[in-house]
């Protein structure tokens, strides 16, 4: 019984840990996107064009 609670409540913890990873991540990505957007759009259009070519 007590494994089985040890395993739930660790399971749990690793689900809720890569919840609020995952929502800092993109929040840090979409940070860096309002910040860096309109330069990195110009960066991402050169080199695509330069692939393209």
């Amino acid at each position: 019984m007590s494994d089985d609670n040890g395993t739930i409540r660790t399971g749990t913890l690793s689900i809720a840990f890569n919840h609020l990873w995952e929502l800092f991540f993109f929040d840090i990505l979409n940070i860096a996107l309002c910040s860096f957007g309109h330069y990195g759009m110009q960066a991402g259009v050169s080199i695509t064009a330069s692939f393209v070519v």
